[in-house]
């Protein structure tokens, strides 16, 4: 049971499943806000960079991981150290310093007390501790820069340019503001998960 829910095509299902979901979910109570998408996004890639560097180095010490396996245990988290502190900067303070109800909301997000967020990563990390163990070296992925960073790079780009340029510009507010932030980030997410599982089948 276990080893066909974390096979690489149901792991990216079922991720691109919670995470729709739960942001919906979100949305619908007005506990989403573009600092809460990319601040998951940029938590994902943090838990699959530390459990795979944990994964390598504990292989490693054994003699298992050659150099064709990995680059460099922890190269990624220069890069995401980097994400971090323009997330935080631009998304969490910047872009939303006017709007107390949106700040507000992103310092809850930031320290944890957004049940929603909280459960999206719970439940990812908990599938990706699983999915490691399963598929051991199969689509391991260390290195200062890897093709998952994309989402990253793009939901930074495309969020600054909708709140500088479309919502701030026309004034859209409450959840329909916030919807019109989210899904396109959702579409990026879900277009290249989806892209995975095809290479993944061949």
């Amino acid at each position: 049971m276990i080893s066909r829910l974390t096979d690489s095509p149901n792991f990216y299902r079922i991720d691109m499943f919670t995470i729709t979901v739960l942001t919906v979910l979100g949305l619908l109570q007005g506990e989403v806000t573009v600092f809460y998408i990319i601040y998951l996004f940029w938590f994902q890639e943090a838990i699959r960079t530390f459990v795979d560097g944990v994964f390598v180095v504990a292989q490693r010490s054994q003699g298992q991981v050659t150099a064709k396996n990995i680059g460099g245990p922890f190269g990624g988290f220069f890069l995401l150290f980097i994400y971090l502190v323009f997330i935080i900067v631009l998304f969490g303070f910047m872009l939303n310093w006017g709007d107390h109800d949106l700040f507000g909301l992103n310092i809850q997000v930031f320290f944890f007390r957004n049940w929603f967020f909280n459960i999206n990563l719970i439940v990812f990390a908990a599938q990706y501790v699983l999915y490691r163990r399963e598929q051991k070296f199969n689509d391991i992925h260390l290195g200062v820069f890897n093709q998952r960073h994309i989402i990253l790079h793009l939901s930074i780009i495309i969020g600054a340019m909708i709140q500088m340029f479309i919502l701030k510009r026309y004034q859209i507010e409450s959840l329909w503001g916030s919807v019109a932030v989210i899904v396109p980030f959702l579409i990026i997410k879900v277009i290249l998960d989806i892209r995975q599982v095809k290479k993944i089948q061949g």
